[in-house]
């Protein structure tokens, strides 16, 4: 566990290896572009579910709540078809666009938050005149900020992680994330030190 000798020479080498920094920035552009868009999107459902009355509102609300219950594997070659035939399989636009369409647990959770505010404050910002869109974002969203904060925590750490995705999407060396890159790197040594890769 505890090695003789420690060094940060392990570190050293992958950057000089491998092309480290540029997998750091297309990681660091798919977790923040995939982080804003899941907290957005997630917050302006939520807030539609929490504040509005509608017919159909609960069953609406189970149905997206039931795709908790459908594991990403079954969606998976349908995803990847969609975004085949829009001729974005070797970008890194689907690593982060299917967050626009929100993350069912993130709008529970922020749904939750939202439930939890007065909504007396709400009334009275639209008696003096408040719109729709004024009403979620000067006054919803400051009110729940410990949920936004923790879905961006969340995300962060799930898109900055991700490997799954990544391997099915990237096939450019110059679109790998960090998890990527990585992965390909090793396996490219394993390959090159067995003397299969020669």
């Amino acid at each position: 566990m505890i090695p003789a000798t420690p060094t940060l020479q392990n570190y050293l080498d992958i950057w000089q290896s491998a092309p480290m920094a540029l997998w750091m920035g297309n990681t660091i552009l798919v977790t923040v572009l995939a982080s804003l868009a899941v907290t957005f999107s997630s917050s302006l459902v939520a807030w539609g579910f929490a504040y509005y009355r509608f017919p159909g509102r609960d069953a609406l609300f189970f149905l997206i709540l039931a795709t908790m219950m459908l594991p990403g594997v079954v969606t998976l070659i349908p995803t990847y078809l969609i975004w085949d035939a829009l001729g974005q399989v070797g970008t890194l636009t689907p690593l982060w666009a299917q967050n626009l369409f929100g993350s069912a647990f993130y709008i529970f959770l922020i749904r939750q938050f939202f439930l939890g505010l007065p909504r007396q404050v709400f009334e009275a910002a639209r008696v003096d005149g408040a719109s729709d869109w004024r009403l979620y974002w000067n006054f919803a969203l400051p009110l729940c900020k410990p949920a936004i904060v923790v879905t961006l925590v969340f995300e962060t750490q799930a898109a900055w992680t991700d490997l799954m995705r990544p391997l099915i999407y990237l096939r450019d060396e110059t679109t790998f994330t960090i998890p990527r890159g990585l992965k390909a790197w090793w396996i490219s040594l394993v390959l090159r030190a067995t003397g299969i890769g020669s």
